[in-house]
């Protein structure tokens, strides 16, 4: 069945009979599809996503810390 629906898919979609629009390809004059990158480097500490890494980098350990000790104590005021 699959092969039935794949062939009939491939007969439609790839072997049309109108030829395709002429193209001088991408690699040599890139098409226009206004999906291209814009901007410039950012300057100064606050680029991106740093502060908020350094938030994840110094609280993650602290609250995994935290959290053990916790945990730790929960445990021992049950036994």
């Amino acid at each position: 069945m699959m092969t039935r629906m794949n062939g009939r898919a491939l007969h439609n979609g790839f072997l049309a009979d109108e030829p395709s629009p002429e193209t001088t390809g991408a690699a040599f004059a890139p098409m226009h599809d206004e999906l291209r990158v814009r901007g410039n480097w950012r300057t100064g500490p606050s680029n991106g996503g740093v502060p908020l890494a350094m938030v994840v980098l110094i609280g993650l350990p602290l609250g995994l810390m935290a959290w053990s000790r916790l945990r730790l104590r929960m445990e021992q005021s049950r036994a």
